[in-house]
């Protein structure tokens, strides 16, 4: 993504396949879903858009206060998760439907990991905790410890 709104998707040849068009500032983040067939960008503008590979824009979410830093879908592609600068972490369908708020980070949620099955959630943010979370939105644990910010690759 870029800093116009547009995030680009290209072929290992480099063609280009699609251009995304939806943001209104710096796309900060994007994920395929896991058969490959749909794409979730997050940007500065607080939203959530979810694109087909062609660049059909299906869904644009809203829920955060602030950017959105990390997107990801968990693995068997049925719910996407948002962590933004506002300190929450939102649970999606993949029809654009809220299912849960999840609240406890004070900072930027720089980081999410589902376990296997998709039962949970790991998120790391600036406020140097790793939080546990079921997927219902319960907070399972806190992992403290960390000196700095929690982050990684989703």
């Amino acid at each position: 993504g870029g800093s116009d709104g547009i995030a680009r998707l290209w072929a290992t040849d480099g063609t280009q396949l699609a251009t995304l068009e939806g943001h209104g500032g710096w796309v900060n983040s994007i994920t395929y879903n896991p058969d490959g067939t749909q794409l979730a960008t997050g940007g500065n503008d607080g939203t959530v858009h979810l694109w087909a590979t062609d660049g059909t824009q299906l869904a644009a979410l809203e829920g955060h206060g602030s950017w959105v830093d990390s997107v990801m879908y968990n693995p068997d592609g049925t719910q996407l998760a948002t962590g933004g600068e506002d300190g929450t972490v939102h649970l999606w369908a993949t029809d654009g439907t809220q299912l849960a708020a999840l609240e406890g980070h004070e900072g930027w949620v720089y980081s999410m990991t589902s376990n296997p099955d998709g039962t949970q959630l790991a998120t790391g943010g600036s406020d140097g905790i790793a939080r546990l979370w079921a997927t219902d939105g319960t907070q399972l644990a806190n992992l403290e410890g960390a000196e700095g910010r929690v982050s990684g690759q989703n």
